[in-house]
């Protein structure tokens, strides 16, 4: 992506710190201005939205870019802090599918990572743990499935639509963040057609984690 020049950004000042706010040559992007896209509101849980966007710098709006800011003044961008997969040639933001299905009154947490395809190469899959709560009394889950999906679609496009759901009965922290990704990624491997239900414990399988 070419050099931006700070006075054609038209979004109010820019500046480029480091995760501590301290201002260099490489690292976030913050405005101190607002612009049209930070007016936007956030539906579902927003605690971590405003944690990434709005209070880890007071005053400022963290954009979620990581750039590098030359010695001549211009900032060259460098991609995203967020996990993102490029799949078929468009890069898709893990994080933002995240944040659309857990914006679905249906779920109550959600995992997004990469899963490997034979026809695309590279597609997304999900895991949510749904809101009991509310669902209908028996619900078809094939059903829910294809809402959800739907909804990233409708979304963010078809490319950023998972190719496969894991209905998770809950998700627990005996394993990191990386490795529940490993493990949701093994469990997603297969190529069957609808939904999948699986359970903590056989994450925790694949996980490699020891069963008490």
């Amino acid at each position: 992506m070419p050099a931006l020049p700070l006075c054609d950004l038209g979004h109010g000042d820019l500046e480029v710190a480091d995760g501590w706010g301290q201002v260099e040559l490489g690292g976030i992007v913050r405005l101190d201005r607002p612009w049209a896209g930070t007016m936007c509101g956030a539906e579902g849980p927003t605690a971590e939205v405003t944690e990434n966007h709005w209070t880890r710098h007071p005053s400022l709006y963290a954009t979620g870019d990581l750039a590098r800011l030359r010695v001549d003044g211009s900032i060259k961008f460098l991609g995203r802090t967020d996990e993102v997969v490029s799949v078929s040639g468009q890069l898709v933001s893990l994080t933002e599918v995240r944040e659309v299905l857990l914006g679905h009154p249906f779920v109550r947490s959600a995992g997004v990572v990469e899963r490997k395809d034979i026809r695309l190469g590279r597609s997304l899959a999900a895991a949510v743990v749904l809101a009991a709560e509310e669902l209908p009394e028996a619900p078809d889950l094939a059903a829910v499935a294809r809402d959800l999906l739907d909804t990233v679609r409708e979304v963010m496009g078809g490319l950023a639509r998972p190719r496969i759901l894991l209905f998770v009965d809950r998700f627990g922290d005996e394993l990191t963040a990386q490795d529940r990704r490993k493990a949701l990624a093994t469990l997603a491997a297969s190529e069957v057609d609808g939904p999948l239900q699986v359970t903590w414990s056989q994450i925790l399988a694949a996980g490699g984690h020891p069963q008490t």
